[in-house]
C-alpha cells in the first residue's frame, strides 16, 4: 500500500484533522514522561547522596581497619553511581523540553492546515452552489417557456382566437423563449467555469494540502525517533556494566526498527477514502436530458386548464374528466341544403383536418411521456403531466370517432345514399319539466343519470345537470359518452353519468 496521502486521501481531510490531532497529543504527552521520569530520578539520587553522607558521618567510625576500608568503598561507589545518574536527569529534561517546543510549533502548523484545508472546501462548495443556482434558474425558464409555448400552439389550432389574442402570446413566447436560451448560456458558462475549478481544486490544491499533511506526519515520526536514540546514547554514555549495556542495547535496536514508510502505509490502508479525481460535470438539461432548449424534443408542460372535479367525483383518467373535442365534424342538420357534391368536398376536406389534427397530437404524446419520466420523483408534477397525457389520448379517441363517422357518411354519399347526416341535433326531442328527457326518436340509447352537473366547453359538448336523465348513443373507450339531453346531443364525461 502507497503512503503517499495526495492520491489515498482525496477530500479525506477530516480523517487527516483526527489524526494529526491525536498523534500530537501522543507526543506531547511523551514530554510529560520524561519529566516524570527526570524527576524520580532527582528523588533516588538525592535520597542515595543523603544515606551515604549519613552512614559516613555516623555509621562507618564503628569499624575499624579493613572492614572500615570495604564499607567506606562501597558507600562510596554507591555515591559515585548515583552522581552519574545526575547527568542523566539533565539530559531526560532536555528530551522534555525539547518535546515541548516541537509540539508547539505543530500545533500552529496543524491549526494552518486545518483553515487552509476548510478554505478551499469551502470555495468548492461555494462554486458548487452558484452552479446548482443557475441551473434551477434555467430550469425554471425553460419550463415557463415551454408552457407558454404549448399555450401558444393551442390558440394556434383555435380558430376562434383573436388574431391581437394570438399577437400578444406569440410575444410573449418569444420572449419566455428567450430569456430561457439566456439562463441556459448561463448556466453554460457557469458550468465550464465549474469544471476548471474542479480540476484545480482535484489535481492541484487537495494534493498539494495533503503532501502538506503528510509531511507533517513524516516529521513528527522522525521526531521520535531522533529523541529515542538520543536517550539510548544517554544510557551508553553513563557506562554503567551489564543491565544498563543490555538496555543500551534494547532501545537502540527499537529505535533502528522505526520505519516512517512502514508505519504511514499501514495508516493509509486502513484509512483512506478511495476517492478518485471526478469526472466533468455534465451539462444537464431543463427536462432531465442531454438536451439544450429548443435543441431537443421538448417536453410539454402540464395544462392547467383541465376539467376541475366535482366534489365526491372519481374521474376515471388521470383525476381530471378529459376536454372534448375543439371542434364539429361531419355534417349536421344545418347542411341539409348542400348538394351530394358540396357534402362530399366538406367532408373530404374535414377528413383532412382531422387527419392533420391526430398527427398534431400524436406528436405530443411521445413530449409527455418524457415529461412524466422527467416528474419521477416529483408526485404533483407526474400527476399532472399524466392528466395531460390522458387527455391527449382521450381527445385522440374522439377525434377517430368522429372520423370514421365522417367516413361512413362519406361512402353513404358516394353510394347513393340519401347524403343527408344524422348531426348533433338529429332525433332530439323537447325535455320534459323536471329534467326528464323523452327517449331520441326511434328508442335508441341508453337511460342514464347525470351524477354532477357539467358545463360544456364548446360546442361538441352536451350542458347537463345533476339529476338530469340523458340517453347515451354511444360510448367511447377514451372516456366521453355521446348523450342526448332533449334536443340538444353532445360529448359528456362517462364518469358523470350513471346508467339507470
Amino acid at each position: 500500500m502507497s503512503a503517499d496521502f495526495a492520491t489515498n486521501f482525496l477530500d479525506g481531510f477530516e480523517i487527516l484533522d483526527k489524526r494529526t490531532q491525536a498523534t500530537l497529543k501522543a507526543t506531547k504527552q511523551l514530554g510529560s514522561f520524561f519529566a516524570k521520569a527526570s524527576e524520580f530520578q532527582k528523588v533516588y539520587i538525592k535520597n542515595i547522596s543523603a544515606l551515604c553522607a549519613q552512614y559516613k558521618q555516623k555509621k562507618l567510625p564503628l569499624f575499624d581497619g579493613s572492614v572500615q576500608t570495604g564499607i567506606a568503598s562501597m558507600v562510596n561507589e554507591l555515591e559515585n553511581v548515583a552522581n552519574a545518574q545526575k547527568d542523566f536527569v539533565e539530559q531526560l529534561l532536555q528530551l522534555k523540553k525539547d518535546t515541548e517546543g516541537f509540539v508547539r510549533e505543530k500545533e500552529k502548523r496543524q491549526k494552518m492546515l486545518v483553515q487552509n484545508y476548510q478554505k478551499i472546501t469551502s470555495e468548492w462548495k461555494k462554486q458548487l452552489d452558484t452552479l446548482k443556482r443557475s441551473r434551477d434558474n434555467y430550469v425554471k425558464l425553460a419550463k415557463d417557456a415551454n408552457g407558454l409555448q404549448l399555450q401558444l400552439n393551442k390558440k394556434e389550432q383555435d380558430t376562434s382566437v383573436k388574431s391581437s389574442v394570438l399577437s400578444a402570446a406569440t410575444a410573449k413566447s418569444s420572449q419566455a423563449a428567450e430569456k430561457a436560451r439566456a439562463a441556459e448560456k448561463s448556466y453554460q458558462d457557469m458550468l465550464q467555469q465549474t469544471n476548471e475549478r474542479q480540476t484545480v481544486h482535484y489535481e492541484q490544491e487537495q494534493p498539494q494540502l495533503l503532501k502538506e499533511f503528510q509531511q507533517f506526519e513524516e516529521d513528527r515520526i522522525a521526531f521520535v525517533k531522533e529523541l529515542l536514540d538520543r536517550y539510548a546514547g544517554y544510557l551508553d554514555a553513563i557506562k554503567m556494566p551489564d543491565k544498563w549495556e543490555t538496555s543500551y542495547k534494547v532501545v537502540t535496536s527499537a529505535v533502528a526498527a522505526i520505519n516512517t514508510t512502514e508505519d504511514l502505509s499501514a495508516f493509509t490502508g486502513s484509512s483512506k477514502t478511495d476517492v478518485a479525481v471526478p469526472a466533468a460535470i455534465a451539462f444537464e438539461g431543463w427536462d432531465g436530458t442531454p438536451n439544450t432548449f429548443g435543441g431537443g424534443p421538448a417536453p410539454a408542460s402540464p395544462s392547467s386548464g383541465s376539467l376541475t372535479k366535482p366534489a365526491g367525483a372519481a374521474p376515471k383518467l388521470g383525476g381530471n374528466a378529459p376536454n372534448g373535442p375543439t371542434k364539429s365534424y361531419g355534417l349536421t342538420t344545418a347542411d341539409q341544403g348542400l348538394s351530394d357534391a358540396e357534402k362530399i368536398a366538406k367532408l373530404q376536406e374535414q377528413l383532412e383536418e382531422i387527419d392533420k389534427a391526430i398527427q398534431a397530437e400524436n406528436n405530443q404524446i411521445g413530449a409527455v411521456e418524457k415529461l412524466i419520466q422527467f416528474y419521477a420523483k416529483d408526485p404533483a408534477g407526474k400527476k399532472t403531466a399524466e392528466a395531460q397525457l390522458a387527455e391527449l389520448q382521450g381527445r385522440i379517441e374522439r377525434l377517430n370517432v368522429n372520423k370514421k363517422q365522417m367516413e361512413n357518411q362519406l361512402a353513404d354519399l358516394q353510394g347513393g345514399g340519401s347524403g343527408e347526416a344524422g348531426g348533433s341535433d338529429a332525433g332530439a326531442t323537447d325535455t320534459p319539466a323536471g329534467g326528464e328527457a323523452a327517449a331520441p326518436a326511434g328508442g335508441e340509447g341508453e337511460r342514464g343519470k347525470a351524477l354532477y352537473d357539467y358545463d360544456a366547453s364548446n360546442d361538441s359538448e352536451l350542458t347537463m345537470k345533476e339529476g338530469d336523465i340523458v340517453y347515451i348513443s354511444e360510448k367511447d373507450d377514451s372516456g366521453w359518452w355521446y348523450a342526448t339531453l332533449g334536443d340538444k346531443s353532445g360529448f359528456v364525461p362517462a364518469n358523470y353519468v350513471e346508467l339507470c
